[in-house]
């Protein structure tokens, strides 16, 4: 059960940080892939 409730975590903090990513690529369009990849590159050091 604990597996799965950090699985459930983990997808709703991975979720949150790419929709923040779009917002910011929207916002500031010189900076949509360096906000993405600076999404992605934070997922791994959430536990």
């Amino acid at each position: 059960m604990f597996l799965l409730t950090e699985l459930i975590l983990i997808s709703i903090k991975r979720l949150f940080l790419i929709n923040k990513s779009i917002q910011d690529a929207l916002n500031h369009q010189p900076q949509q892939i360096s906000g993405y990849q600076a999404g992605i590159d934070i997922l791994p050091s959430l536990d």
